[in-house]
């Protein structure tokens, strides 16, 4: 089982540095949206999807911690995100975390066009991944403490 693990843990990241690489120089460059990022996106998201799910399913208290501080991350990079696109203020710090965090989400833009929507529906992915995870970690240690 700890192999299985380690796999799923080299799993995610290899497919969010993959989906970091095959989407930088658009979303940097702020390129359109087309299917080709749709596809990456899905990937991208199944694959955490997938993380989030085995954590939960083989009580993995390590993943369920990565999946919390990851979706926490993702989502603190869309809320300022969303901050940045309102008020057209300058937030530089969020640079580096914007790459990993955000670049996997140029999909999006595909169906939605306004950025403020973009960063309110992967902010509720994200919410929703997160609280997934924190209500597993939480529920596990209320049954060890029973």
């Amino acid at each position: 089982m700890e192999l299985n693990k380690v796999k799923v843990f080299a799993l995610s990241i290899i497919v969010t540095i993959i989906c970091i690489a095959l989407t930088l120089t658009s979303f940097i460059m702020d390129g359109p949206s087309t299917v080709y990022y749709v596809v990456i996106t899905l990937v991208y998201l199944i694959v955490w999807i997938f993380t989030t799910i085995f954590a939960i399913r083989t009580n993995s208290k390590k993943i369920k911690i990565y999946s919390i501080v990851f979706w926490s991350l993702t989502l603190l990079c869309f809320i300022v995100n969303a901050y940045v696109n309102i008020t057209k203020n300058s937030v530089d710090w969020i640079i580096p975390l914007a790459i990993v965090f955000m670049t996997q989400w140029q999909g999006v833009g595909f169906f939605v066009h306004n950025y403020v929507h973009q960063d309110i529906i992967v902010s509720l992915i994200s919410l929703t991944m997160l609280t997934l995870s924190a209500m597993s970690l939480i529920k596990n240690r209320h049954s060890k403490l029973s």
